[in-house]
């Protein structure tokens, strides 16, 4: 390959204003993409408006079948530096305490059915001496209690932190680096995964080329976020017409399916959708799922210690046991992981409307959801108890979406985006309603129809 070529091409560019590039070159199936972030921008407004405009992905045709690699361009052209990334040491892993809090919750259980096991075998004179001797260290004990719970305090205290955008206060055990390395991980299972089904990284082809447009206007409108100005972005596309979704993985990877393709008719549906997943990896909602759980089992240790000491039997223990991680998964987990969905629903839809998308279709966009499960039987999910879920239910979705909206529309005016024509919501409804009734008669044409790329 030749790298003088690909260097000669970048340093060619009309752009004059004094800028760093980071350029990342990832082999995804047979094919390969630049991707260019700004580093050291100082002023975004004269930077969009320069007649060289911020790209996000650059296409060589040249790069075939090549490794991972990142080269650090000055404009200037005083130097180059190569070098390849590799994982910190000075963090924790954060699998590492994930594993340790699910050992500590096994330890406390073995530990708990030990001692009931060995108070059972002791005489009784020999548990009157124990039981005193609980007794006369009372304070002792309490106070070690009471450190503990002083301990968790501060622990818990010294990790929270604002969420960007929001504001929110929330517990954070790991910080962006430990995160970003390993989704780093879970990128190479999800490759590794898909490797068969992978769309070759060029513009030629409509899938593809339609997840960059959509993706680079995302990002080149929201270049005033350090989240998204200072992220490494990529993108693969997943060829599996029969899985609608999506997501984008902490360190900026975004998958889409084409399913999901199929499923959005306009960009401004698909925007939305990668304005939501994008939110995520915004917020750093991954790491904040992940210290909750954490947390969690921390919090779990003591009590579940104590419910198998003191429980007569081993089914009864493990009884109580389930039904307590029950209730923990009902009453704290479930409810934390719908309010971080509704969460990237609300910066989602700024991030689209930033990006001068039509904001109004996100409503549209649920409601096929909910007509998909409907006609075709394929949302058995949407007959369950939204408490039961991770996610909000559609119909709550599209009632929260319907109050973002106009503060969405008030940003994208605000944004100087052009003016927006009449829509009709219902009348796209019941259109696509009939479409879906007339897919269910003949399920061999597929499940949607093919989209049109603006």
């Amino acid at each position: 390959m030749n790298f003088n070529f690909i260097k000669s091409k970048i340093l060619s560019s009309s752009c004059t204003y004094p800028t760093k590039f980071i350029w990342t070159l990832i082999s995804e199936g047979n094919g390969a993409h630049l991707v260019k972030r700004t580093t050291l921008a100082k002023n975004f407004s004269a930077l969009s408006s320069s007649r060289c405009p911020n790209q996000f992905v650059h296409q060589s045709n040249a790069i075939q079948n090549v490794k991972v690699f990142r080269q650090i361009i000055t404009n200037d052209n005083s130097r180059r530096r190569w070098f390849k990334t590799s994982a910190s040491r000075e963090a924790i892993p954060p699998i590492i305490l994930v594993v340790l809090s699910r050992v500590g919750k096994l330890g406390a259980m073995f530990l708990g059915r030990t001692f009931r096991i060995w108070w059972r075998k002791l005489p009784p004179e020999e548990r009157s001496k124990y039981t005193q001797k609980v007794g006369k260290n009372r304070y002792l004990l309490s106070s070690i209690l009471g450190a503990l719970a002083f301990g968790s305090f501060v622990y818990y205290e010294s990790h929270v932190y604002e969420t960007p955008f929001t504001k929110r206060k929330r517990f954070l055990a790991f910080n962006d680096e430990q995160f970003n390395e390993m989704s780093k991980y879970e990128l190479e299972l999800m490759l590794q995964l898909y490797k068969d089904k992978v769309v070759p990284a060029t513009l030629k082809l409509a899938s593809y080329r339609r997840v960059v447009q959509v993706a680079q206007r995302l990002l080149k409108a929201n270049q005033d976020l350090p989240q998204i100005r200072d992220k490494e972005w990529s993108i693969t596309v997943v060829d599996e017409d029969h899985q609608a979704n999506a997501f984008v993985l902490p360190c900026g990877s975004i998958f889409v399916f084409t399913g999901l393709l199929k499923l959005c008719e306009s960009d401004d549906e698909l925007g939305i959708i990668l304005g939501h997943e994008m939110a995520h990896a915004v917020m750093g909602h991954g790491a904040e799922k992940a210290s909750f759980l954490h947390f969690l089992d921390m919090l779990m240790v003591i009590p579940l210690a104590a419910l198998w000491a003191l429980l007569p039997t081993d089914f009864i223990a493990g009884f109580s046991h389930f039904i307590t991680s029950t209730v923990t998964t009902l009453v704290m987990e479930l409810p934390h992981s719908r309010f971080i969905e509704h969460e990237a629903d609300q910066v989602g839809l700024i991030l689209a409307a930033k990006a001068c998308f039509d904001v109004r279709h996100c409503l549209m966009l649920w409601e096929k959801m909910s007509l998909i499960g409907t006609i075709h039987g394929h949302g058995m999910e949407e007959l369950q108890l939204e408490w039961l879920s991770t996610h909000p239910s559609h119909d709550k979705r599209q009632a929260q979406l319907e109050e973002l909206l106009p503060s969405a529309l008030g940003v994208r005016e605000k944004c100087s985006c052009p003016r927006l024509p009449f829509y009709d919501p219902k009348s796209e409804i019941l259109r696509y309603e009939q479409k879906l009734k007339e897919h269910k008669k003949h399920p061999h044409e597929g499940l949607l129809m093919p989209v049109k790329i603006h």
